[in-house]
């Protein structure tokens, strides 16, 4: 079990408590790693979030409330090496060497597989300077480091510095050139045009100030540079459960993921990145999940 965006939106003024509540539940169930294992903790799960969010008033109440006044969340439990910032800890994540090798066998999934090497793919086409969006749990990291050559180097950037640390230990893991560092998206630490490519796997779709984020990116990257995304049409399937419990179908479920967390789609990322100087070259579907390479105009 993770604590997963959508909960982070949900319990983000009691986010402790749900991170408390996630560890215990991770304690119980996750050794277990059966089907049955996986039903009963979702149905604690439920029970826990129903406990708190008793109706469907409760629940747009709470999407209301983060929209108005929700913040990003810096720490967080989403990796089980790690779920706070003691010493012990961030040596586990910065090692992970276990947690590197799970991924890497994760990505052999024929479910998987085929998208994630066209990302790679199309992420090392242009190679050495390398900045990764968002590292989250480290699934596009692993399958970028894993294929990364001598002359690449890999600067992967996120909000909560465990992620940041995670990545640090996909990198070692795999003996490649690269950090990870925890930065503000939408002020990087870094000077115009330094990468040659910059990289997103099902992160920036789903981040707040969008627009910032993605001018931020565009920034950063070099004249002639690649921007490759692999996103997702919408964040729907993914959150569908939690409509579920409370009667919301699908399409009053878009527009309320889109005013909470954005979710955008590919016509909104195509027009964002248009602004700042970007075309599309390179277009893959794979269902719900779309890899998109862009071009930055070469300076004048």
């Amino acid at each position: 079990m993770v604590f997963g965006e959508f909960r982070e939106i949900l319990f983000f003024r009691e986010v402790e408590e749900m991170i408390a509540f996630e560890t215990g539940l991770r304690a119980r169930w996750e050794p277990d790693r059966s089907r049955e294992g996986a039903d009963a903790a979702w149905a604690e799960t439920v029970r826990y979030i129903q406990s708190k969010i008793p109706d469907r008033e409760a629940f747009l109440r709470r999407l209301d409330d983060y929209a108005q006044n929700g913040r990003p969340v810096w720490y967080a439990g989403r990796n089980p090496d790690c779920d706070d910032l003691s010493g012990s800890q961030l040596i586990r994540a910065y090692g992970n060497l276990f947690r590197g090798a799970e991924r890497e066998q994760m990505l052999q999934n024929a479910s998987w597989a085929t998208h994630i090497q066209a990302y790679v793919d199309q992420v090392l086409a242009n190679g050495d300077m390398l900045l990764e969006l968002t590292i989250g749990a480290g699934v596009g990291t692993t399958a970028v480091a894993a294929q990364m050559t001598d002359r690449d180097f890999l600067t992967s950037v996120d909000i909560d510095l465990i992620c940041a640390k995670n990545a640090d230990g996909i990198l070692r893991h795999f003996q490649k050139r690269g950090i990870g560092i925890a930065v503000s998206l939408w002020d990087l630490p870094f000077d115009d045009g330094t990468f040659s490519t910059v990289c997103s796997h099902f992160g920036v779709d789903e981040c707040r100030e969008i627009d910032t984020v993605l001018r931020e990116a565009a920034r950063v990257l070099k004249p002639g540079g690649r921007m490759v995304l692999a996103s997702n049409e919408s964040g729907y399937r993914r959150t569908k459960p939690y409509f579920d419990l409370y009667g919301i179908q699908r399409a009053e479920a878009l527009e309320l993921l889109r005013s909470v967390r954005h979710y955008a789609d590919k016509a909104q990322l195509d027009g964002i990145l248009a602004r700042q100087g970007l075309q599309e070259i390179h277009f893959q579907s794979f269902g719900e999940r779309v890899v998109t390479v862009y071009r930055k105009r070469s300076a004048e």
